[in-house]
């Protein structure tokens, strides 16, 4: 048995992300965690929920959550894309996870396919791989379009 809560993910903008968050029932908890949202265009509606399904068998909780600007998440303009502003909200996804006690905050991982994949390996390697930041940048922060 899966217990599916509806949650809302606040960012520091006042913008809330809509998510499911998928518990498996009977595990012992805090839980390992995974979140993933669906590629481009897409919501958490669009046959994504049976692949969060399958890390929940193996015993892992899932936030699954609708970009901003798409599907439940609040912003403005909808169905806008902007990979910068939707990596950066991943990693609140991550950072709420670690809110929940049900989940131990050590043990948690991103997952994603096709566009979402790229912003998985992106937050990766941004965790994984410390460099020194161009001047007139921050460190942490993805670089704006033509900068390398």
């Amino acid at each position: 048995m899966v217990e599916r809560i509806d949650v809302r993910i606040p960012l520091p903008d006042g913008i809330e992300l809509a998510a499911w968050l998928f518990l498996p029932e009977n595990t012992e908890k805090p839980l390992p965690a995974i979140t993933m949202a669906h590629g481009f265009g897409g919501t958490r509606h669009h046959s994504i929920e049976h692949t969060a399904r399958r890390f929940i068998e193996a015993g892992y909780a899932v936030l699954l959550h609708d970009r901003r600007n798409f599907g439940d998440s609040g912003g403005t303009p909808r169905q806008d894309i902007d990979p910068y502003q939707q990596i950066a909200d991943g990693r609140w996804a991550i950072t709420y996870l670690g809110t929940r006690r049900e989940i131990d905050e050590q043990r948690t991982g991103i997952w994603g396919f096709s566009y979402a994949g790229g912003h998985a390996l992106q937050r990766l390697r941004d965790r994984t791989a410390p460099r020194p930041a161009p001047r007139g940048t921050r460190p942490g922060r993805p670089l704006p379009p033509g900068r390398t």
